[in-house]
């Protein structure tokens, strides 16, 4: 056990020299996709935030004169809008009208009763899993963004606010948290040898962890099984892959996954599990702690002149639909600022570009998910969205459509139409894109009301609704092939 210990020491050690090493160089000289997670940078990101608390009081431009009314950050905190009614006015929050809340009143106190309402208990996992779960945390150097969302959901709802529940509460929802980490198991396997790019091993340990759990607690496992009480995070893509063999597990788990892709006819071959709107909930799918710190800083939000109507940096070249749709827009500026190209080469360049747009452009790539979506709306860019059956983040609790363009990806040839239309409204869709930020961003822990009750929020309602009809198989009248998958199933 001491030598144990020992290697654990050595290896955080080494972890700790690293980022030092990396804090000496710099935040510029780090590109955007090195720290716009939380995992990878942890003493960077700490660095960075002790910098911001020392130096700048003001927080962004925001006054600090009341402690529970700005974040870590410098945002105003979701509670401090509750009590002055929203910003600007409550009336104008963007909420659907099928959310079920009566207002913004209404959805500020649901997040203020959550706790009493959500009641989760987690199923154990085995003592080497912790152990190996919390070495590689230390010891990774290459994070995929995804399995930070998913690590940090696992973690929080194990042992945060809604971990600790009275069972004499009434109306109580009992939620058992079924925790996977095939990210984890992905990393194992190619420490040891990389074989089918891991996808094997994110198999091997989704079964494993289904095992165990049934296995370990035998009577909570059929009860939420049969209610429908039981949920799991698996927001890295090819992960969800690995349920495919575990039908049951589908049709009685609740998922947060970040795929959310609404199966449809017109794309049938997906490359995840299947998803649906009606039993699963769609992840925010952005988790960094320090490019939320550089907006604030900058006062994105305040920044009312931009040169550039429309903005896209990323993988440009790599998608024939993307380059496709570049190529026309950059034809069709109409006189306006457009700016389309490959990945910047820095994260100030990068954040600078966003500022200084209008519009930031989102498009489908590997799959319907990137961080970049809620990137642009931290610097106060309104989202062009073009990615067809993605369930949006929230989509359930917020209207898109008041603070984003949302575009049929066939359509695309209609994109300087929709801008002319969309940029006349563009100071209140701006307005109402800073009423909903909050909802969006993860704070190091977590405050009523952000990303991570937004999603603790959206985990109850499925489960509540899923009680009543547990018996319901959603993907029933899907004539694609996820149907006759996973037949030996736990």
């Amino acid at each position: 056990m001491r030598s144990l210990r020992v290697v654990l020491m050595a290896l955080f050690l080494f972890s700790a020299i690293t980022s030092l090493a990396m804090m000496s160089v710099g935040v510029r000289s780090v590109h955007v996709r090195e720290f716009r997670s939380a995992s990878e940078g942890q003493l960077l990101d700490a660095w960075s935030l002790m910098r911001h608390l020392v130096g700048r009081r003001g927080g962004g431009g925001y006054r600090r004169d009341a402690a529970t009314r700005f974040d870590e950050y410098g945002f105003p905190t979701f509670r401090a809008m509750c009590s002055d009614g929203g910003v600007g006015d409550g009336k104008d929050f963007p909420l659907r009208r099928s959310s079920g809340y009566d207002g913004f009143t209404g959805l500020c106190a649901s997040m203020e009763s959550l706790p009493r309402r959500l009641c989760v208990k987690s199923f154990r996992q085995p003592t080497r899993t912790r152990v190996r779960n919390a070495l590689i945390r230390r010891v990774a150097m290459n994070w995929n963004r995804a399995f930070d969302v998913e690590d940090f959901l696992n973690r929080n709802f194990q042992n945060g606010p809604f971990s600790s529940c009275a069972s004499s509460v009434d109306d109580v929802n009992d939620a058992y948290l079924l925790p996977l980490n095939p990210y984890f198991d992905r990393v194992m396997d190619k420490l040891r040898h990389f074989s089918e790019k891991g996808r094997s091993a994110m198999a091997r340990g989704v079964k494993h962890a289904i095992d165990y759990a049934s296995a370990e607690d035998p009577n909570a496992w059929v009860r939420s099984g049969e209610s429908c009480s039981r949920f799991s995070v698996i927001t890295h893509g090819s992960s969800t892959m690995s349920l495919l063999r575990h039908k049951d597990v589908i049709l009685s788990t609740t998922f947060v996954v970040a795929s959310s892709e609404t199966i449809s006819p017109s794309r049938p071959h997906t490359s995840q599990a299947p998803f649906h709107p009606d039993k699963d909930v769609s992840a925010i799918n952005s988790l960094s702690f320090v490019i939320p710190l550089h907006a604030a800083r900058r006062r994105a939000f305040a920044n009312a002149e931009r040169e550039t109507l429309l903005m896209f940096r990323g993988a440009i070249n790599s998608f024939p639909n993307r380059r496709e749709i570049a190529d026309f827009l950059l034809k069709n500026t109409r006189g306006q600022m457009y700016d389309l190209g490959p990945s910047c080469s820095t994260s100030k360049e990068y954040t600078a570009k966003m500022k200084n747009s209008r519009f930031c452009l989102y498009m489908r790539g590997t799959r319907v998910h990137s961080p970049r979506l809620i990137e642009s709306m931290l610097f106060g860019c309104v989202p062009v969205i073009l990615a067809d059956d993605y369930e949006l983040p929230l989509s359930w609790l917020v209207d898109w459509s008041a603070f984003s363009v949302m575009i049929p990806e066939r359509d695309f040839q209609t994109i300087p139409d929709a801008l002319e239309r969309a940029n006349s409204d563009w100071d209140a869709m701006h307005m109402r894109l800073q009423m909903v930020l909050p909802l969006f961003l993860y704070r190091r822990r977590p405050l009523v009301g952000d990303a991570f009750w937004a999603t603790a929020l959206g985990v109850e309602r499925q489960l509540r609704r899923r009680r009543a009809e547990c018996t319901k198989n959603v993907f029933a009248n899907v004539s694609i092939p996820w149907n006759t998958v996973g037949a030996d199933t736990k």
